[in-house]
């Protein structure tokens, strides 16, 4: 019997380059599939924050907000959030260090008070506003624009895993990250531990690399990335997880 892989595939400098998705990339997505494979998008945006390009994608599923939401075939089947009442909390303390900083929720983004006026999502003053206009909101993401101040970063990181990154930052709902997501997905798929693809490029995508059967480096990913996976394929603006994906399945 043929091997089922599962792809799972992070958007930013993987799967997404610039604004674009190469079309090698489309059409590999479109062959694998054909061929009884799956593909799913695995990323650290929230569902909401996912761009419209990949949204319109024909896939299997997307694994968002490192791994606290999933929707597969259409209809979602995990979905974590954080406390309203800590994440309000969190989002006064972030305000205080001068930082800008978003809420993702699944159907929204939220940002703080230095986001005003940006016209392109909602923002509030406060984490009382953030309770009184969007409490309902499931929130499992925050987001925050620039480097973290050292003192920010270290109570952050007593409740969360904080992820710095080279002009932001984020974290999600402790307890879940892009490898929980992958098998969550897999096994819902019937697809084998050994046969979970991963692909990426930064230092959120550690665990679902270190985790899978086959692991992929793009070749623009940072040296961490590169030295934990099988191999390194092409750059993500040159289709580089089309490349690996027709790579696996011949």
């Amino acid at each position: 019997m043929n091997k089922k892989y599962g792809f799972f595939l992070d958007i930013d400098n993987t799967l997404y380059s610039h604004g674009k998705i190469p079309h090698q990339n489309i059409e590999a997505i479109e062959y694998v599939r054909s061929k009884g494979h799956a593909v799913f998008i695995n990323t650290a945006r929230s569902f909401a924050n996912v761009p419209e390009i990949v949204k319109n994608l024909s896939v299997d599923g997307f694994i968002t907000s490192m791994g606290c939401s999933i929707v597969i075939n259409g209809k979602k089947v995990l979905s974590v959030s954080f406390d309203t009442k800590e994440i309000a909390a969190e989002l006064d303390y972030i305000t205080s260090f001068n930082m800008k900083c978003i809420i993702e929720g699944e159907s929204m983004l939220i940002g703080n008070k230095f986001y005003k006026g940006n016209g392109k999502f909602p923002t509030v003053k406060d984490g009382k506003e953030l309770l009184e206009r969007f409490g309902s909101e499931k929130m499992p993401k925050v987001y925050i624009e620039g480097i973290l101040p050292k003192e920010c970063m270290e109570n952050l990181s007593k409740k969360h895993t904080v992820f710095q990154h080279g002009t932001y930052a984020e974290y999600a709902v402790e307890g879940y990250d892009k490898a929980s997501g992958m098998f969550f997905a897999a096994e819902k798929c019937g697809v084998a531990k050994e046969n979970c693809v991963a692909m990426g490029d930064s230092s959120n995508d550690l665990a679902m690399l270190k985790a899978a059967g086959i692991s992929v480096a793009m070749g623009n990913s940072i040296d961490e990335v590169k030295a934990v996976c099988d191999f390194v394929t092409s750059d993500a603006a040159d289709g580089g997880v089309a490349e690996a994906m027709m790579k696996i399945i011949s």
